[in-house]
């Protein structure tokens, strides 16, 4: 079997990587959509850490938060909507998504809506 794979999602696992996120997503743009689930990121300070690291590298966000796991239409189009009324086109090219807390979250992401 041939085949060829090219996959452009840049994945950062582990706690130290929050302090970098910031410096990761400003790479690629100056704002960015942060998706949530259903509140556990904020008990457990990932959410926090991650807000500072954008704050301090100057990139401003817009939160989804409440996405399920294996999300619904109806979530990924929200993700959507709020991605497309927030971070414009025209300010940023790359459109950055960034997900903190569980893997069930990675399918809003990889939506072609989002």
């Amino acid at each position: 079997m041939n085949f060829e794979f090219h996959n452009l999602t840049r994945l950062l696992f582990g706690g130290r990587n929050l302090a970098r996120l910031g410096a990761v997503v400003r790479e690629k743009g100056k704002r960015a959509l942060l998706v949530t689930g259903g509140g556990s990121v904020k008990r457990n300070g990932a959410f926090a850490r991650a807000v500072a690291s954008l704050e301090q590298a100057g990139v401003s966000f817009i939160e989804c938060s409440g996405i399920e796991p294996n999300p619904r239409i109806s979530s990924v189009a929200r993700g959507a909507r709020i991605a497309w009324l927030h971070i414009p086109s025209h300010t940023d090219v790359s459109r950055p998504v960034d997900r903190v807390g569980a893997g069930e979250l990675h399918p809003i992401l990889r939506s072609p809506q989002a």
